[in-house]
């Protein structure tokens, strides 16, 4: 079994640097730095298909973005995205988790730019031995090819490493194009294409059909990725944005090879003084090439990935930097084991201040 990685300095490069430059507006960089809390309820802590245990749950985060001045040819932006979270009978679900990133780009003129973006993605269980972190570098060219009409080309390259073994360890690279074009004052369309090649340290599995048989050969485990987004935003009376994807992953590994559309809708707005409403719906139809599902899991969590969910919140402004939060949610995602869903709904309520 893999040795436990223990990467506290994904925590301190990420998440303190962040709080202690987030106290230091200067003229030279631009800071803002949001906490919140919040305390809810799940109905399903372990997102298991059957039996589900609920409980509630107390949350504590903290967002802070550093970036300096856009005056300049060169700039640099920080982005730091943390939170605890604690539940009251089932603390093996205790978690610490952080995402962060940094960027710096150089602008070569008024309408080219080219730069590099590095993320980090951790996540910690202070109980059991679970968790996870992914690393992803994206050197990037930026070109603007009419007034509003924007772009941006990507090579990607990054790592993804689970705590508790290495079979479902990975590397990745491809390549990633964005386009945006600003078609009116209130309406903007996006489009992106990705595709990624990601090797495993497993290897490859075959299959009989019948009587089912599956047995592991020599050969790596390795998935070509790509996906395809279209989306449209606009604001009339209220901000609408929908999208459609549409997502391949072929493997050379049997029970991995899928084709599935996406949708997306976002809908805000605000209803009365100081109240603002959102709702976001995400569907997906995931079919598999091979009909015959395996014995054993794909992944070793659901925590990458929201299948099918829809969000609702409603804010109340207390103060120009104070806002209280209600949310509740619903979600339907694929389990560890392939094409079996688990359900799962929550409510939450919490405060958050801007500093």
């Amino acid at each position: 079994m893999k040795e436990p990685r223990r990467r506290p300095d994904i925590v301190i490069l990420f998440c303190l640097p962040g709080f202690f430059l987030g106290w230091n507006d200067t003229p030279a960089q631009r800071t803002a730095t949001r906490v919140s809390a919040a305390f809810g309820y799940s109905d399903n802590v372990f997102e298991t298909v059957s039996d589900p245990a609920g409980d509630g749950f107390c949350r504590l985060q903290g967002v802070v973005q550093v970036q300096s001045s856009q005056d300049r040819p060169f700039h640099v932006r920080f982005l730091s995205h943390s939170g605890v979270e604690m539940y009251g009978r089932h603390d093996e679900d205790n978690r610490l988790a952080a995402n962060g990133s940094v960027r710096g780009e150089f602008r070569l003129s008024p309408r080219i730019g080219i730069g590099v973006e590095s993320r980090h993605r951790f996540q910690h269980f202070f109980v059991v031995p679970r968790g996870y972190q992914a690393h992803t570098v994206m050197p990037y060219l930026q070109v603007r090819i009419l007034p509003r009409l924007f772009s941006r080309f990507s090579l990607l390259g990054g790592d993804f490493d689970y705590r508790n073994g290495t079979r479902f360890d990975s590397r990745m690279k491809g390549a990633l194009l964005f386009l945006e074009w600003q078609l009116a004052p209130r309406l903007s369309i996006s489009a992106q294409w990705r595709r990624t090649g990601v090797d495993y340290e497993r290897n490859t599995l075959l299959s009989l059909p019948d009587p089912p048989y599956w047995w592991e050969t020599d050969s790596p485990q390795r998935d070509e990725n790509s996906e395809f987004f279209l989306e449209a935003e606009w604001y009339w009376d209220a901000l609408f944005r929908v999208g459609f994807a549409q997502e391949t992953n072929r493997s050379n590994s049997f029970g991995f090879g899928y084709a599935c559309p996406k949708w997306t809708i976002l809908i805000a707005r605000q209803l009365l003084d100081r109240w603002t409403f959102s709702l976001f719906f995400r569907l997906e139809r995931k079919r598999y090439d091979d009909r015959l599902a395996p014995a054993f899991q794909i992944s070793p969590d659901t925590e990458r990935e929201e299948n099918n969910a829809l969000f609702l919140q409603l804010d109340r402004d207390l103060s120009s930097r104070a806002v209280l939060e209600f949310r509740g949610g619903w979600v339907r995602n694929e389990s560890p084991f392939r094409s079996r869903y688990y359900r799962k709904s929550f409510l939450t309520i919490g405060i958050s201040r801007t500093f």
